[in-house]
């Protein structure tokens, strides 16, 4: 399993994430347990009438190893017996799960098959207590202090064009500039701001700013 260190919140809310893959990771997804403990159960008695593990999907036959049916069973009783908040992300066979307790997380690495384990996020204890909904921590000083994220409006072609004379105070990315100048849909793009005046004249010219993170470089946490 792989090591990540965490430098933004994940969803703006949790600091670890771990990442497993199990081929019944599907049946998860939403937290939909019913359906979850619904496709065990089925493959449970597979598994006891010695038949072959396998599962319908769609037009094709789906073969389920014994190894992620009682992994899949692990996480349905552990999924459902935790009383904290936690998040998960499924995407065909692999699923992400958010938590902000650590050792929950590190007792589903333990539980489940060492195969089955992707990777494990968490912050630097160093720096975990400078990490918020609105910070992302980065190695070092790039010059902007903001990283401004833009919504599902279209873009502005002005905006665009102001920048290209401001490049003190503002960096978009080529494929951002030329989206607002198209004034084609900006979703989820995004482009940094020098420093909190910036960011004020940044908000008169757009509507259509959807959040705001704040970059502290780690460098100068260091001094």
């Amino acid at each position: 399993m792989l090591n990540y260190e965490t430098n933004k919140m994940f969803y703006k809310k949790y600091l670890y994430k771990l990442d497993i893959r199990n081929s019944l990771a599907y049946s998860f997804r939403e937290k939909n347990f019913t359906l979850a403990r619904n496709t065990l159960d089925i493959l449970q008695k597979d598994l006891e009438a010695k038949r072959p593990l396998d599962l319908q999907r769609g037009l094709r036959k789906q073969r389920i190893s014994t190894n992620a049916l009682y992994d899949g069973q692990k996480l349905l009783n552990i999924f459902t017996t935790f009383e904290g908040d936690f998040k998960l992300r499924v995407h065909y066979n692999s699923m992400s799960i958010y938590s902000n307790n650590e050792d929950w997380l590190f007792k589903i690495s333990k539980l489940i098959t060492k195969e089955s384990l992707v990777a494990f996020h968490s912050p630097n204890p160093n720096y975990k207590q400078y990490l918020n909904e609105k910070t992302i921590l980065i190695e070092n000083d790039i010059g902007y202090t903001y990283k401004v994220t833009l919504g599902k409006k279209a873009g502005d072609p002005s905006f665009a064009l102001w920048a290209d004379k401001n490049t003190k105070q503002v960096k978009l990315g080529p494929i951002l500039r030329q989206t607002l100048l198209d004034r084609g849909y900006v979703d989820n793009m995004y482009f940094y701001a020098r420093d909190e005046k910036t960011l004020q004249l940044c908000n008169l010219m757009l509507s259509n700013i959807r959040s705001v993170d704040k970059l502290v470089v780690k460098a100068n946490l260091d001094k």
